[in-house]
């Protein structure tokens, strides 16, 4: 069994630097949290959780047959799911773009043979922490995630399919495959 997503990698400078100041102001404000590795930054469009190797190739071929246009996204803000006054999970959110939805749309229905069903509506971002305790959070905390502005964008030319290794020190990427965009 291997553990496996799709997603888009994120190398845009301002996104990174923005998610390294964030795990700084969270550290230095002695939230109990585990952070994403900025070098390792993505949008999953399908989380696909453990899936037998028998069926790599099966999904290789599926997703190969998604073609695609480039297109660009822009990243928003900061958030956080619940809610930015008791996160879990704090992330840079990305606007919602029809040709990001529509390629989420042709992974998922690529994907559709596995029988994987989505927990809830896609919401594109880009995690960047997750909070174990909110002992600490404050609304000071709050108002100065809430004050980053990003306003960036980056070109989409390719998605992935990853497969995730849970270590100690944080998960792993690797990439399994890459589709390029037209």
């Amino acid at each position: 069994m291997v553990r496996l997503f799709v997603a888009i990698d994120i190398t845009n400078k301002k996104v990174v630097d923005t998610a390294i100041r964030v795990q700084d102001l969270i550290r230095r404000n002695n939230i109990k949290a585990t952070f994403s590795n900025p070098n390792q930054l993505h949008i999953t469009l399908k989380f696909l959780g453990e899936i037998q190797d028998t069926l790599i190739d099966e999904i290789k071929n599926a997703l190969s047959k998604i073609h695609f246009n480039r297109f660009s996204i822009r990243f928003e803000g900061i958030d956080a799911f619940p809610s930015i006054l008791r996160p879990r999970v704090i992330f840079i959110d990305v606007e919602h773009s029809r040709e990001l939805e529509t390629l989420y749309k042709a992974v998922d229905k690529s994907l559709s043979f596995l029988r994987i069903r989505e927990d809830k509506r896609f919401h594109p971002h880009v995690t960047i922490a997750r909070i174990k305790s909110i002992f600490g959070w404050n609304k000071s905390l709050v108002d100065e995630l809430k004050s980053i502005d990003i306003n960036s964008t980056e070109e989409i030319i390719e998605f992935k399919l990853k497969q995730s290794v849970l270590k100690h020190s944080g998960p792993e990427y690797i990439d399994l495959m890459s589709i390029p965009l037209g």
